[in-house]
């Protein structure tokens, strides 16, 4: 159908397209048909728009919004132009997404999990005490735990959510202006924080009057054998979005609690658990000693530019320039080394064509070149 309309001469435009399956947000996506998608898009000089660039808020579990919750630029440190650039922030679909229109490399390493921090750090100490919900287990560790509280919970029986926590002297959180720290190790989990404005009765509505949404790290720890230290920024916790929406305020902050969910996990008390210790507050970076990062070696940016019938390509790897006519069949492929270079295309007639050049095995990016 889009053919004939082309062929008639009507100009076409994707106003909305997603890689997922129909409407279903919860599907991963399925690159491959979106490859074939914009291969076809691409031969026809379509223009569109992707769904979208947002951060779902629903359990943060949309497979087509461009940003993870954790990772939206706009709830974290908005005025860092990296993160607006970071792959890690992104979905799949996201990173899809951007790939097409940067030709950027957007592999994901986890080398540097958390965000470093070097800013005032004290202890936190329950002023209530430790305490499990939903049927959870916490126990005070000995020694040969270094002195972490334990969380054992069963997949049968128990409630979907498990988890540990503690009380804290409302107030004391105001002089926490990055965020919270903490050591772990065990299952994989969240974080969230219990406000004195959200509970039983509190932050409701006549139809959820008891909102218990309370602000969580959407950024889910992993599963690990061995300690590890979390950093996490104020940004990183969104309500997951079942009860009324109540602003995140660290003034208000009464507790902490480490959920589990013990579907997910699928690890019954004698399979393993969590441990929680070394809570501290991380205080605000302002007048704090900032450790400056090493200064890295030049790096050279892949390019490619058109200018009439010349074509300027600079190639951080070797690679390759592939032409193409208007109908998508391949004319001519150049093998490049690493390096800048002028080719002149002055054999090709008339008309319009597209142009693939590549560098290494990641760098990609397709411009148009009309010959006149």
């Amino acid at each position: 159908m889009i053919e004939n309309t082309l062929n008639a001469g009507i100009p076409v435009f994707v106003s909305e397209w997603g890689s997922g399956k129909g409407h279903d947000i919860y599907a991963p996506p399925n690159l491959a048909a979106a490859d074939k998608w914009h291969a076809f898009l691409d031969s026809n000089e379509i223009s569109w728009c992707a769904w979208a660039v947002a951060a779902s808020n629903f359990y943060g579990r949309s497979e087509l919004d461009f940003w993870q919750v954790w990772g939206n630029p706009m709830n974290y440190n908005y005025r860092d132009l990296s993160n607006w650039t970071d792959p890690s922030r992104m979905t799949t679909h996201g990173r899809y997404v951007y790939r097409l229109l940067t030709g950027r490399d957007t592999t994901v390493t986890q080398t540097s999990f958390w965000p470093e921090f070097n800013g005032p750090v004290s202890r936190i100490n329950a002023s209530g005490g430790w305490y499990s919900y939903h049927g959870a287990t916490s126990t005070a560790a000995n020694a040969f735990d270094d002195g972490a509280h334990r969380l054992t919970f069963t997949s049968s029986g128990a409630e979907h959510w498990v988890g540990m926590g503690f009380e804290v002297t409302r107030g004391r959180m105001t002089q926490c202006g990055y965020g919270i720290g903490y050591t772990y190790k065990g299952a994989s989990h969240s974080l969230q924080v219990r406000q004195s404005n959200l509970g039983q009765g509190k932050g409701s509505t006549p139809e959820n009057p008891n909102n218990f949404d309370y602000p969580m790290n959407h950024k889910i720890a992993p599963a690990v054998n061995d300690w590890t230290e979390v950093r996490i920024p104020w940004g990183y916790f969104w309500q997951r979005g079942f009860g009324e929406r109540v602003n995140r305020d660290s003034s208000l902050i009464i507790g902490f609690e480490w959920a589990i969910d013990a579907t997910i996990n699928g690890l019954s008390e004698s399979e393993g658990g969590l441990w929680i210790k070394d809570v501290v507050c991380l205080g605000d970076l302002s007048g704090a000693p900032v450790k400056r990062s090493p200064v890295k070696p030049e790096i050279i940016s892949p390019s490619v530019k058109v200018s009439g019938r010349t074509l300027q390509v600079r190639l951080a790897d070797s690679g390759k320039v592939e032409i193409f006519n208007i109908k998508g069949k391949k004319l001519r492929t150049l093998k490049l080394n690493q390096g800048d270079h002028v080719i002149n295309v002055k054999r090709l007639s008339r008309g319009t064509y597209i142009i693939n050049v590549t560098s290494g095995t990641s760098w990609k990016e397709s411009v148009k070149m009309v010959v006149k």
